[in-house]
């Protein structure tokens, strides 16, 4: 991208980059979940730092008119107008990968667009109950990615409010309708491939200290298939989303005595760290180890040994939202606790190898 823009010494150069942003946007007439300069091309179009740079996406990330995704890039978030029939929370965590948040949202926002809907996006921390909402006055229906046990509404404000919620990943517990997939029969069916090709020992690398719903569901269905295979010797490794926490869990298999033949993992990206630690370590993949991940991302196909995984259609997650959101927007049965269960597929590649 090449921009002409002249920056005036007389003024906040971040404040001019904000000002910028939103012409850029009513210019290029962008939708929700469009794509806009990056602090790169905004920095080296304008001649300023990398810092000031972010800070002006930042800021406008506070506002709700931008949302970033690690290792993507800032996103339009649409203009919190007085008609927004659609308000959007999504907890700002770094290591939410981009592969997940990315097509979700795009997805999401593009159906919604479609329909001829308004959507505000709006950002709470990590693990933080909502309290309160602004611009509630004209919304149909507030949607929640409550990723976390204790995360989304609070109790106070869902009794208040008289407008259909729903929350993305399951929450039973809580009267809202939701949106999940089917991690735990995923994981079962994982685990259960495994045993048919005669592994026995099968580590799960988690990411359960977080409280990650997500990654729980995963390991549930990761015991009940080794419970009900009569297999009592559990190995689950605590870690979190990213490579690096792969790569550090497959070191500590190779200090284990008794290593195990297989492993599944909370994601992709963690199978990924963890194959390229045995590489390093001239444990073959799956000559010496086997491994599975979760979420069938598109570098999966790509590594050093194609990955075999559970799919995650996480763009069907996108339509699937934004469906149930203009139902609830438009059918008299708007506050009936609906659950949307999403279905997994084992995706069979050659990360596995069947040992006797």
């Amino acid at each position: 991208m090449e921009f002409k823009f002249l920056i005036d010494e007389k003024k906040t150069k971040y404040n001019q980059v904000k000002s910028f942003i939103i012409d850029y946007i009513d210019k290029k007439k962008l939708k929700t979940g469009d794509r806009v300069p990056s602090e790169n091309e905004i920095a080296q179009s304008f001649g300023i730092t990398k810092v000031t740079a972010s800070r002006a996406l930042n800021e406008l990330v506070n506002e709700g008119i931008l949302y970033r995704i690690q290792g993507k890039g800032s996103f339009f978030a649409g203009y919190k107008t007085k008609v927004s029939n659609i308000l959007l929370f999504f907890p700002i965590v770094s290591s939410y990968d981009p592969y997940f948040t990315g097509p979700l949202l795009e997805t999401f926002f593009h159906s919604i667009d479609d329909r001829g809907l308004n959507l505000s996006m709006f950002y709470f921390r990590e693990n933080e109950r909502i309290r309160e909402i602004p611009d509630i006055k004209n919304c149909k229906v507030i949607i929640v990615a409550a990723l976390k046990k204790g995360e989304g509404l609070s109790d106070e404000l869902l009794e208040k409010i008289n407008i259909p919620v729903i929350y993305l990943s399951s929450h039973p517990e809580v009267p809202v309708s939701y949106v999940a997939f089917d991690n735990k029969k995923g994981a079962k069916k994982a685990v259960e491939y495994l045993i048919k090709m005669g592994h026995r020992k099968i580590a799960y690398f988690s990411a359960d200290y977080r409280q990650n719903i997500s990654n729980e569901e995963r390991m549930e269905g990761y015991i009940e298939a080794l419970n009900e295979n009569g297999i009592r010797h559990k190995i689950i490794l605590n870690g979190d989303y990213t490579e690096e926490s792969g790569y550090k869990l497959a070191k500590e298999i190779l200090e284990m005595k008794e290593r195990p033949t297989a492993i599944l993992t909370c994601n992709d990206l963690v199978a990924i760290g963890a194959i390229h630690c045995f590489f390093e370590n001239n444990i073959k993949v799956p000559d010496d180890i086997s491994i599975i991940g979760f979420g069938n991302y598109k570098i999966s196909n790509y590594t050093r040994i194609p990955l075999t995984t559970v799919s995650l259609p996480v763009k069907e997650m996108g339509r699937k939202l934004a469906e149930l959101a203009v139902k609830k927007i438009y059918e008299k049965t708007l506050f009936k606790n609906e659950s949307v269960i999403i279905p997994t597929e084992l995706i069979i590649r050659k990360s596995v190898k069947k040992i006797c």
